[in-house]
């Protein structure tokens, strides 16, 4: 008798834990399913670092699943930096809200400041397209000093010349 109330009690513990994790993972796959879904299409972007720092939302393959497909194209301004535009372009529900931004590099940058840059634009572009998903209540946009400001007041003796030398 002991034996089969031990047994019972122990099928009821694991039948309870299997159902909690049923719901836990229900919960997880909605919360999912309100996430904007991005198609990214950028040689300069590191894809893994972007799903790092922007996880409000959701990473697709495929171009066509897509509700915003990022196109970023470039090219080569007078002073030898780049020019990159960003093209935010809404697909399925979130057809006809399109968006382009642009972003401008100078020869001395280096390739992380790019990756930070274009990072945070693709950020501040996105938000948009949150702002239509059911993820505007979990959003926060928080406004820092202008950093540029601070460090444009510092003297350059260079004044932001840049000297290249080779040989043959």
């Amino acid at each position: 008798m002991k034996l089969r109330l031990i047994f019972l009690l122990a099928l009821l513990v694991i039948k309870y834990s299997t159902l909690c994790s049923q719901t836990n993972s229900l919960g997880k796959e909605e919360s999912q399913n309100k996430m904007v879904k991005i198609f990214v299409d950028c040689s300069i972007c590191d894809l893994d670092y972007l799903r790092e720092q922007i996880q409000y939302v959701d990473y697709v393959r495929i171009e066509q699943e897509a509700e915003v497909y990022i196109l970023v194209t470039s090219q080569q301004t007078a002073s030898r930096g780049k020019e990159y535009s960003f093209f935010f372009i809404g697909q399925n529900k979130l057809k006809g809200y399109n968006d382009t931004l642009k972003m401008i590099t100078n020869l001395n940058e280096t390739a992380d400041d790019i990756r930070q840059k274009s990072t945070q634009l693709i950020m501040v572009g996105l938000v948009k397209y949150a702002a239509k998903s059911d993820l505007l209540p979990f959003l926060q946009v928080k406004y820092r000093p202008n950093e540029t400001k601070q460090k444009s007041n510092e003297e350059d003796p260079w004044n932001s010349w840049f000297f290249r030398l080779s040989s043959n």
